[in-house]
This record gives structure tokens, C-alpha cells and sequence, in this order.
């Protein structure tokens, strides 16, 4: 449930409206989407509390909004090297992934549509990344680079969403694609410890063996 991901991952809280800065409050509106596999075939159902990023106001509710994603250039290349190389590629999923990223600039919310604040005079402060911000894509972004650099990997000059690990003659090559993960490496035990430690983290759907990418089966 989506109400439920906001909750335990604590993108919103209630306050009182004197306690309010003087911001302009913002609205949020449902998505739906169907998911469907590399055949056509429906995945699942999905829904998704979005705000109303449209109404942000440039300089006030955020500032720098860029996020990079990876070129299909490069998702060739990596191919490449894995097969050169011999190396295995796993594929992960990292569950509402924005919301796990800190809002710089908080933003205030009159009610989840469908979902009203419990008491009168209350309103809620968005303290994580929720989809729809302007800057949601870029406060992600900055989150799991920084995790991947903690971690031991380096980050590519000319493409900031390829990283690699070389060390203690464990090597590996992680492809970033905003919420998807590749993983390519020789080292299952390795592969395995990472994608725990982004469970732990984050929540993280194991999907195995890459198959498809990007809707491109592999």
C-alpha cells in the first residue's frame, strides 16, 4: 500500500499550521499505472501519491532540480565489458526509492488526497523526497551516490551513474538507472553482502539474473 511505504518510511508528519513558515502549501493527486513485463503481460497494479510539483515556485520550494540517468550508450558498453570480462550481471530494484532521500527545502501539505490530517487545525510537513517534488530526482540521486562511495566504489568522470569496486581482488561495475540497479561481477558472496546492505538501507527487490532492462529484454 502507498499510504503505508509513506508511513514507514516517515515522509510525512503533522503539525500545527502557526507552527507553518510562511510557505504556500501544496497539493498532491493519485497516479495509477499498470506494470507489464518485456511480453506485454500485466505485472501489477500501482498507485502512487504524487505532488503537485506544477505549483512549486522556482528559488522558494527548490533550487537545483538536474538528475543523471544512464545513456543506452553506455548500458551497450557495459554489456560489453561484462561479456570481455566473463562477468555475471544481477539486477536489482530499490522500493519507492525517492522517499528515502531528505528534503533539503521542506515542503507543506494541506492533505493526502483521500487521506486528511487526524486532527482540525493540523497540516503535514514533507520531510522526505516524495515523487512529484521538482527536486525529488536530484535528492535521490545525491542519497544513493553517496552510499555507492561509502561503500568502496568510484564513480566514473564521464558518467556519473557507472561506478566500479576493485579491491582486495574483488572487482565490480554497479550501472545506476534512477531506481534500477545492475550489479556485474564475478563474486556472488559480494554481489550478495551489497544487495543486503541496500535492503537493509533502503528496501531492495532481488530480481537475479539480469533479463530485461528498461523495458528491453537482454
Amino acid at each position: 500500500m502507498e499510504i503505508d511505504a509513506l508511513r514507514a518510511k516517515e515522509v510525512l508528519r503533522q503539525i500545527s499550521r502557526s507552527e507553518m513558515p510562511k510557505y504556500r502549501t501544496i497539493n498532491t493527486m493519485w497516479v495509477f499505472a499498470v506494470k507489464t513485463d518485456h511480453l506485454g503481460y500485466v505485472v501489477r497494479f500501482k498507485a502512487r501519491v504524487v505532488a503537485r510539483g506544477d505549483k512549486q515556485r522556482p528559488g522558494f520550494d527548490f533550487k537545483d532540480t538536474f538528475s543523471p540517468v544512464a545513456r543506452m550508450a553506455t548500458f551497450r558498453m557495459f554489456i560489453t565489458v561484462c561479456i570481455i570480462r566473463d562477468m555475471v550481471i544481477y539486477q536489482g530494484d530499490i522500493n519507492t526509492a525517492y522517499l528515502n532521500a531528505t528534503l533539503g527545502i521542506k515542503q507543506y501539505l494541506e492533505e493526502v488526497d483521500g487521506y486528511p490530517c487526524e486532527d482540525k487545525g493540523m497540516i503535514y510537513v514533507i520531510d522526505k523526497a516524495l515523487y512529484g517534488l521538482r527536486q525529488s530526482g536530484r535528492e535521490w540521486n545525491t542519497e544513493v551516490n553517496s552510499w555507492f562511495i561509502d561503500y568502496g566504489f568510484k564513480q566514473y568522470k564521464t558518467e556519473p551513474c557507472l561506478y566500479f569496486y576493485d579491491r582486495d581482488g574483488i572487482f565490480a561495475i554497479v550501472l545506476l538507472y534512477v531506481d534500477d540497479i545492475l550489479c556485474a561481477t564475478k563474486n556472488a558472496e559480494f554481489k550478495q553482502e551489497m544487495f543486503e546492505r541496500l535492503d537493509k538501507n533502503y528496501g531492495l527487490k532481488d530480481k537475479g539474473l539480469l533479463n530485461t532492462y528498461l523495458g528491453v529484454q537482454v
